[in-house]
């Protein structure tokens, strides 16, 4: 019985560490793909509201903000497809 018990509890410590390191996993997903997006905001920001940018830097702003909003994309892709299906699976931390 106290095999069980053990073998139950180490189970239990398992799935507690795996749902841990899950969840770091998902927030710094979601931060990487905030991240992206901010960067792509204030370059296209950037671009319309500074006074006296010359028509090459704007060019570069538009090109970085383009770059970023691929990468949040990408990231955002990468998030929906790793963790998505995970919710639905997992009924119990004990499973």
């Amino acid at each position: 019985m106290v095999a069980k018990n053990e073998m139950w509890a180490a189970k239990e410590a398992a799935a507690r560490a795996r749902a841990v390191d899950e969840s770091k996993k998902y927030k710094r997903s979601l931060v990487e793909i905030g991240v992206m997006l901010s960067i792509s905001a204030i370059c296209i920001l950037s671009s319309f509201l500074v006074p006296g940018i010359s028509w090459q830097q704007q060019i570069m702003c538009w090109q970085n903000a383009m770059i970023a909003f691929a990468s949040a994309a990408m990231f955002t892709w990468m998030h929906l497809r790793n963790f998505r299906w995970n919710v639905h699976k997992i009924e119990s931390p004990l499973v």
